[in-house]
């Protein structure tokens, strides 16, 4: 979700998660998709999120593995009953996790 301030928000209801947050590239470069896991753990910038949406299975792999903190914590924000009540939130978490269920086959 991108300028709801959610590194805020996870900041003020868990405390410091400053370290949780890993710099990834702005762009992928073309294949990233079917870089080996191994690859895309020693790149130097971890490739965006949307570059792992055009291959299921490895989508599978790295957003359920390597980005497994990321998908736990806003799982968790998702759930959280203060932003239930925010139509806008509850709908782009709607659309993401849809995202993950149907693209990646995660059970989120």
């Amino acid at each position: 979700v991108r300028g709801t301030g959610l590194k805020a928000a996870e900041a003020a209801a868990q405390g410091d998660n400053s370290r949780h947050y890993i710099t990834k590239a702005t762009s992928s470069p073309p294949g990233s998709e079917h870089w080996s896991f191994a690859k895309v753990r020693s790149a130097k910038k971890t490739p965006n999120y949307d570059s792992f949406w055009n291959n299921t299975a490895f989508c599978r792999k790295v957003v359920g593995c390597l980005y497994r903190a990321d998908v736990e914590m806003y799982v968790s924000a998702c759930r959280a009953p203060a932003l239930e009540t925010c139509a806008a939130f509850r709908s782009a978490c709607e659309v993401q996790l849809g995202r993950l269920r149907d693209v990646c086959g995660l059970d989120v």
